[in-house]
């Protein structure tokens, strides 16, 4: 059965209001999170992605950027695509990008991290991500973390759990980064109703445009968005909606900022669920379709 697509009122300036507020809220935890990590380090290496189409990963870079911006610490950003960090670079706190999960067998990065983490001579600070083990082995991680100052930035109760259970206390529960550009994100109100689906390996077999019979679908990838343009791009694709339905995290976390009431349906492993339980279980603009 398809699920409904209810007539959600716009809500009342108040109630938006206070919902801004509290996204704001978050930004600012996080905010303060990573200031206490960073101890009045003032200078930092930050990698972010290389060049590919994923809004939702640009919005988490430009976040970043914006918060380390505004606790006035120098960063130097280099891309997952890097070789080596630089000798020279070694000994300053190493943050990575937020997003994707921990135990990703596409994600070659992550492979790549740990030989980093080892080599590195400062501590090391995995900015808010997920967690899921499922077909591949955690033991690199688990001596990865052992043998290095490594924090996890867990953004749902779920990955704390399986991040703490590997190597117990190495990791804290924090707002996913893309919360402190909540100020900044913008669109233009509007009546249409449409599907912003994933189409990759985490789409978890939901297929959107099947549940919802009828209602065009918007893509979420766009080529040449970056950190900078990234709010345009955003602004462009909700420019107009007044609901949607998605299985896309940072779809539902724009959406939620924006004021667009939304169903949010399950990936292909606990990451809306775990997110949706953690953040947006209380929030009338969100409907959780299993």
């Amino acid at each position: 059965m398809s699920p409904s697509t209810p007539d959600s009122p716009a809500p009342e300036p108040a109630a938006a209001a206070s919902r801004g507020d509290a996204h704001a809220a978050l930004g600012r935890r996080t905010r303060d999170a990573v200031a206490d990590w960073l101890g009045g380090a003032s200078r930092v290496v930050h990698i972010g992605y290389a060049d590919h189409a994923n809004t939702g990963d640009h919005l988490i870079l430009r976040a970043e950027q914006m918060l380390l911006d505004e606790l006035g610490v120098e960063r130097v950003e280099l891309p997952m695509t890097t070789f080596r960090i630089p000798q020279a670079l070694r000994g300053l706190p190493l943050l990575f990008k937020g997003g994707g999960y921990l135990g990703d067998p596409g994600a070659w990065h992550y492979r790549k991290m740990s030989r980093w983490i080892l080599r590195h001579n400062a501590p090391v600070l995995l900015l808010p991500c997920s967690a899921y083990f499922h077909t591949t082995d955690p033991a690199l991680w688990q001596r990865t973390c052992r043998w290095a100052d490594v924090t996890v930035f867990s953004r749902d109760h779920r990955s704390l759990d399986i991040v703490n259970e590997l190597v117990p206390g190495s990791a804290r529960l924090v707002p996913d980064s893309a919360f402190f550009a909540a100020a900044a994100l913008r669109c233009r109100p509007g009546t249409e109703r449409v599907l912003l689906p994933r189409s990759d390996r985490e789409t978890g077999g939901t297929d959107l445009p099947r549940r919802y019979p009828g209602l065009p679908s918007r893509e979420w990838l766009h080529k040449g968005v970056t950190p900078k343009n990234v709010l345009d791009v955003i602004a462009d694709k909700l420019d107009g909606v007044g609901w949607l339905a998605t299985d896309r995290l940072h779809v539902h976390v724009a959406a939620k900022i924006l004021g667009i009431p939304h169903d949010f349906l399950a990936n292909s492993y606990h990451k809306n669920e775990a997110f949706r339980a953690t953040w947006s279980a209380d929030n009338p603009l969100v409907r959780w379709v299993p």
